[in-house]
């Protein structure tokens, strides 16, 4: 996947964020898009999209799993 993505994709950036509690994926997904890994890069208009999501002891639900790629 990680290949599939990368290759011939141009510029790459990255957002990471953390996240726990009630709306913990939207909350996650917010941070990481304001991340100041970004430098205030977009990533509207992109091709490729990669998403990794870790979890503690507090599974991942299906439903923060849609939220998330919403």
């Amino acid at each position: 996947d990680v290949n599939t993505v990368m290759k011939n994709g141009g510029a790459a950036i990255m957002g990471c964020a953390f996240a726990e509690g009630e709306n913990r994926a939207r909350l996650a997904v917010e941070s990481a898009l304001n991340s100041p890994l970004l430098n205030d890069n977009q990533i509207r208009g992109a091709k490729n999209v990669l998403v990794n999501i870790s979890s503690g002891a507090a599974e991942v639900t299906m439903d923060e799993f849609e939220e998330i790629n919403d």
